[in-house]
């Protein structure tokens, strides 16, 4: 191809490769948009733009910065748009933009020249200007440009709505996500509220434009123009969530038309929706937790009160079978195993039943009432309600006329084995008194047996721990011959003197002789029997029991040594 040739072809504008900076331009005056790649076509079609632009009769102005633009040569023959050498900085024109953020600018442009992008652009104007409470005046479709340092943004639709400045941006591709939060930064620091009007929804299969715009705000709402309604409406697709039967949280997409003034404005993040999903979700959420500690309160509510139930049941089983045993004079020796199975709310149950602090006629207890009705036979129905502690009591409670539950056990002739009766009075506590005491002596009775169950009576009532009162019981013979060192007198024994008494005390408490030979010493019992033993039969006990040292078993004894003989122990 001859160099004449190739030229003529450039100058015809065929296959040219040439890249122009500003490709979209407009006319302030008309609002109509010029595409340089359309306007320069050929050499010819470009300079009669040229010289229209030269004659007055065509003027343009940069999209991007709103600056009047030159139409221009080059030596090549080249025509394109740019800015006068004193115009203000413009990306278009100091090169602040990439080839990348160019084209998609330009493509941008283009799009809104789009037949469709017109008629959804001046569809929403003409609807807002039939919307209550829009500012008529206020109402513009992409001719008015908003500036902010050196930025300019030119919204699709602009209106005043009660006071709040709203922008209508309609999409018809997608745009990436440094161009949305570019308009979403720039109409938030403005004070506008910006309403992104998405043509090709699909919340199915959203786009990755579309998915940027969810979360760009916490509502992740999308609006789309309700083409069906006779005034403004926005088809609003947005996230709801509820709670299910299963108490999880589904969150599907539902779509509602709604007018302007159903859309909420936040005036802090100058966001609009018609539910903010994340306020909602977050609510719900909390309304999820409130709804399952309820549903675990009622249920524990349940289980407490069918537990309550299985307890009175229980307890009245049991109350019944107490009746007939009493009823038949059965023993209770084994009764206690029926309380055994009950659990401690039964227990309670149970207590709450018997109301022993519940006076009976005469003014006397109910533990008491029943020990003065009772008949030989009935032994061990006393002995049931005294020595088991989960039948509940106070022991030390008289009854209104001061008899106490020791003095009633004492006046019952038909209850003569009294042992297993005042040791379950002393292991709940019993307090001797001094009108027991006194009732005590006037008991016809042998003296000597009156007067170990006295002094036992003053031991248990002398403890303090009472859960050693069995103990006391199993040790009363080694406790009469520590008693009897004490007091140099014999107690408890029909031993006829002295040397008799300190024998068997040897022979019979080997495992305790440490606690023997400390009392009788202490006491001054040593030099007694040592006095009076002419035969030496005490001394060859000891002198026995010295050589073969027998193994001491002090400590089941200790505690009480502790608490009654504290000096020896």
């Amino acid at each position: 191809m001859s160099r004449k040739k190739g030229k003529d072809i450039k100058k015809a504008g065929i296959n040219m490769a040439y890249q122009r900076s500003i490709e979209i331009a407009y006319d302030k005056h008309t609002g109509e948009q010029y595409d340089a790649n359309t306007l320069f076509k050929t050499a010819k079609e470009g300079y009669e733009v040229r010289r229209r632009y030269n004659a007055g009769e065509l003027e343009v102005s940069c999209c991007k910065c709103d600056q009047a633009l030159i139409v221009s040569d080059s030596k090549n023959d080249r025509l394109h748009l740019k800015h006068f050498p004193n115009a203000a900085d413009c990306p278009l024109k100091d090169g602040g933009m990439s080839n990348e953020e160019v084209k998609e600018y330009n493509d941008l442009l283009r799009v809104r020249e789009t037949p469709r992008h017109k008629y959804l652009k001046h569809k929403i104007a003409a609807l807002l200007l039939q919307t209550e409470g829009v500012e008529k005046p206020s109402v513009v479709a992409d001719t008015r440009f908003f500036f902010s340092d050196a930025e300019k943004r030119r919204p699709d639709v602009y209106c005043v709505y009660q006071g709040r400045e709203i922008a209508f941006e309609i999409q018809l591709s997608n745009l990436s996500l440094r161009y949305l939060l570019g308009r979403h930064n720039f109409y938030k620091e403005k004070g506008i509220y910006l309403v992104w009007i998405l043509d090709q929804l699909d919340v199915q299969g959203q786009s990755t434009m579309e998915r940027d715009i969810k979360y760009l705000t916490p509502s992740q709402n999308f609006f789309k123009l309700d083409e069906e309604a006779n005034e403004l409406k926005l088809l609003c697709t947005y996230k709801s969530p509820f709670i299910t039967s299963e108490n999880t949280i589904l969150s599907p997409w539902r779509t509602l038309s709604v007018s302007l003034a159903q859309i909420k404005f936040d005036p802090e993040s100058f966001q609009v929706c018609y539910l903010n999903y994340e306020q909602k979700l977050g609510q719900v959420e909390s309304n999820l937790k409130k709804k399952i500690a309820q549903e675990e309160e009622q249920l524990l509510e349940d289980r407490k009160a069918k537990i309550q139930e299985e307890a009175e049941r229980n307890a009245d089983e049991v109350i019944e079978k107490l009746k007939g045993y009493k009823s038949r004079n059965w023993n209770f020796y084994k009764f206690h195993e029926e309380l055994d199975r009950l659990s401690p709310l039964a227990l309670g149950v149970m207590n709450s039943r018997f109301a022993f602090a519940t006076r009976r006629p005469g003014g006397r207890t109910l533990i008491n009432y029943y020990i003065v009705n009772a008949t030989q036979i009935q032994h061990s129905f006393i002995h049931f309600l005294l020595r088991d502690n989960r039948i509940e009591f106070d022991v030390n409670a008289a009854d209104d006329d001061g008899t106490t539950t020791l003095q009633q056990i004492m006046r019952n002739d038909q209850l003569n084995y009294r042992q297993p009766l005042l040791k379950s009075i002393f292991k709940r506590g019993y307090k001797l008194t001094a009108a027991d005491i006194a009732e005590h002596g006037g008991l016809a009775m042998n003296e000597t047996d009156k007067e170990q169950e006295l002094l036992t009576m003053k031991w248990c009532d002398q403890l303090k721990d009472k859960s050693l009162v069995d103990d006391l019981y199993q040790h009363l013979s080694f406790l009469y011959v520590v008693e009897s060192a004490r007091q140099q007198r014999i107690i408890g024994f029909n031993y006829k003197n002295w040397i008799s008494f300190a024998v068997q005390a040897v022979l019979k408490h080997k495992q305790y002789w440490v606690y023997v030979e400390r009392a009788f010493k202490r006491y001054g019992l040593w030099e007694i029997i040592l006095a009076h033993d002419k035969n030496k039969s005490f001394q060859k006990q000891v002198a026995k029991i010295t050589g073969e040292q027998p193994e001491q078993d002090l400590d089941r004894v200790y505690l009480l040594m502790r608490e009654l003989y504290y000096d020896i122990a």
